[in-house]
């Protein structure tokens, strides 16, 4: 069980990587909670 919770972890993206491997903008993928908390984080 340790090892596909590892993989599982190795195998995240981040919401930002997943909306632009599909073309969309960000508030399309994530909820608006999670955006606004990324553009706060990557504002800082």
């Amino acid at each position: 069980m340790v090892h596909a919770t590892a993989a599982a972890l190795r195998a995240l993206e981040s919401p930002t990587a997943i909306a632009a491997r599909r073309g969309l903008p960000l508030e399309d993928v994530a909820p608006a909670a999670i955006a606004r908390a990324m553009s706060q984080t990557v504002g800082a």
